[in-house]
């Protein structure tokens, strides 16, 4: 069995091996959505380490210019090689103060593809779909979950909830509720965590219209599906409990 450790990251260096991580994490098995975020423009070698660069530095430009961002990952000591690693969103503070519509408070950009792109459209769509209905219903302090990927061999060997009880802890001792979108493969670790599922949605990219490229794009994506889970603060939510907000209003 590795010996695992926990580090938060603090260094482009390290981050640059945490961004290969999550690629190779998000090809095995592969994840459409993934690639929509993170494009490569070409079908060699040096077009995919090229997009694997580009998306390290969009990433770590983000997590500088989000004070509430904490990349954690965990470590084989025996090899020295990141295992697995997610971002945790500690907002202390509403993050969406100001913030007026589905434009603002979106967690991530679609600058990956080109300015004026039906790719860079998709995604701005995307993004809203996914994120935008947040702005409603979380304008106040909370903790976010994101991104958490492990590579395949180091699949429940406990990766998973050393990267969760980081996060989980740290946000008890705040008084922070909890909030993520989780994947299928996901959703039973945070059940464990005492998160639970308020509702599933289908992320619908249908527009009227559409180019063949977007039809490309939403062919490639596939049925894409999340179930929207949420902690209370010091509770586990029980279905017909009153919620914090008037409406959960899942469509976007």
């Amino acid at each position: 069995m590795p010996t695992y450790t926990t580090h938060e990251c603090t260094d482009l260096a390290t981050f640059r091996s945490i961004v290969r991580a999550i690629w190779t994490a998000n090809h095995h098995p592969y994840q459409p959505y993934f690639s929509a975020y993170n494009p490569v423009f070409g079908p060699t070698p040096a077009d995919r380490n090229a997009a694997i660069e580009s998306s390290c530095q969009r990433k770590w430009a983000t997590h500088l210019a989000t004070p509430a961002s904490h990349w954690i990952y965990v470590l084989d000591e025996e090899i020295g090689e990141v295992v697995g690693a997610t971002e945790w969103r500690l907002y202390e503070e509403s993050p969406y103060a100001g913030e007026r519509g589905l434009e603002g408070g979106l967690p991530y950009e679609a600058s990956a593809w080109p300015e004026g792109s039906v790719g860079r459209e998709f995604v701005k769509m995307m993004l809203k779909r996914q994120y935008g209905h947040r702005r409603r219903w979380l304008d106040r302090r909370h903790a976010a979950l994101y991104s958490m990927s492990v590579l395949p061999f180091h699949r429940l060997r406990g990766v998973g909830h050393r990267l969760m009880s980081w996060g989980m802890s740290r946000a008890a001792s705040l008084k922070l509720e909890v909030f993520t979108h989780a994947t299928s493969e996901g959703r039973w670790l945070y059940e464990k965590f005492g998160l639970r599922v308020l509702n599933k949605f289908e992320l619908d990219m249908n527009v009227a219209n559409p180019s063949d490229e977007w039809e490309k794009l939403r062919h490639d994506l596939g049925p894409l599906s999340f179930w929207v889970m949420w902690k209370p603060v010091e509770r586990v939510y029980e279905e017909g409990s009153p919620l914090p907000w008037e409406k959960v209003d899942f469509e976007v």
